[in-house]
């Protein structure tokens, strides 16, 4: 499950002033929404795959993240959402990946909110993310103690993310999911196979 949740993964800012200077000699504008194309799928860590959609609404400052998670490979039945918001700033040009940046997504905020009753059944009986008290469409904070299923540390564990961000014509890539991005200056070593486009 770790994968599912470090997409939400990319970019983010400690400095405002030294992100302007940054963002403008490395010329990465992402602002914008920037969204799935299409349904997106990972292996869920049990054999199987979990499929999701990601909406990114992007400033040169900061980031947030919608990121569904479906019951099905046709992404039409939501189970729940995980919504992250932050600061977020380009940490210099990859060594690993031709054209792509370092980036940190820094965490101010992140909720789970269930999007099904079916969801809200099975989140309530495996407490999921330490709750026993699901309501479809209530968002519950997970930033200062994490959520197991999902892969999400407490925040005193984990402040961000370290990633990838590549501007490929109109589409952009963010970096491959696999490793520790919380882990200081551990940047993916590829990108990630889906792309966002600008909504």
């Amino acid at each position: 499950m770790r994968g599912f949740y470090l997409v939400i993964g990319a970019a983010l800012l400690f400095n405002a002033c030294a992100h302007t200077k940054k963002h403008s000699a490395n010329k990465v504008d992402i602002a914008g929404t920037w969204t799935s194309e299409k349904c997106e799928s990972l292996p869920n860590g049990q054999g199987g795959e979990m499929y999701f959609t990601r909406t990114f609404p992007m400033t040169d400052k900061e980031w947030k993240i919608d990121f569904t998670v479906f019951g099905d490979k046709g992404c039409t039945q939501p189970l729940f959402t995980l919504d992250i918001a932050g600061k977020w700033e380009i940490r210099g040009k990859s060594a690993a990946v031709e054209g792509a940046y370092n980036a940190f997504f820094g965490f101010s905020t992140r909720t789970v909110t269930a999007k099904s009753e079916g969801a809200v059944q099975f989140m309530n009986q495996a407490g999921f993310c330490g709750n026993k008290n699901w309501k479809v469409g209530e968002a519950f904070n997970i930033h200062n103690t994490g959520c197991a299923q999902i892969g999400a540390k407490a925040v005193s564990e984990c402040k961000g993310e370290h990633d990838l961000v590549k501007v490929d014509g109109s589409k952009v890539f963010l970096g491959d999911r696999s490793g520790d991005m919380c882990k200081k200056n551990n940047f993916p070593q590829k990108l990630f196979s889906f792309a966002l486009v600008k909504k």
